[in-house]
């Protein structure tokens, strides 16, 4: 009878000419005994490649979904609607129907907060509400692109500069540490 070990991919194929196990450091998966042993040995392996195939499917998935997302430029389409000269009125009319809400720009890695002159702190994330200019995140997809940011910016900042202004009230109330500003 002869014995062997193989390492494959970081598994260790241990056995005799009878039989066979591919085990883990410390631990055994899989055993297979008699003519079986490598056809069983060689399932086994092909079952793992596949799962990780599997992982890594997923991930470029996930990758490719994220990637989607922030080449958003819905607000090409929308542009019109966000003028920044009638910024202050929309905030005006929106605080009056008791609809307040600050406006981010997706421009970059990470949303940017235009006009919102306060402390972002966590009390203020969690109780006000937020809506995305969605101009193309971290790619730069969009046509026009460096012109819709001046414009989503220039929007998002008299809109929050407004807002900040006609709701600090209510944000005094609901975070306490809003006073101190």
């Amino acid at each position: 009878m002869v014995f062997f070990t193989a390492n494959l991919s970081g598994r260790e194929l241990v056995g005799s000419s009878g039989c066979a196990s591919i085990t883990k450091p410390g631990k055994i998966t899989h055993s297979v005994a008699g003519f079986g042993c490598l056809y069983s040995t060689s399932a086994t392996l092909i079952r793992d490649v596949s799962i990780d195939m599997k992982k890594i499917l997923a991930l470029a998935l996930i990758c490719l979904i994220s990637g989607k997302a922030l080449s958003d430029c819905s607000f090409e389409s929308q542009k019109d609607s966000y003028k920044p000269e009638i910024a202050a009125i929309l905030a005006e009319k929106a605080f009056k129907e008791d609809n307040v809400y600050f406006i981010v720009v997706a421009d970059g890695i990470g949303p940017s907060r235009p006009g919102f002159d306060i402390p972002f702190t966590s009390c203020i994330f969690k109780n006000t509400k937020w809506e995305i200019l969605w101009v193309g995140a971290d790619s730069q997809y969009c046509v026009n692109h460096e012109d819709l940011i001046a414009q989503a910016r220039s929007f998002a900042q008299n809109f929050n500069r407004s807002m900040v202004q006609l709701a600090s009230n209510q944000l005094r109330e609901v975070c306490p540490e809003f006073h101190k500003h």
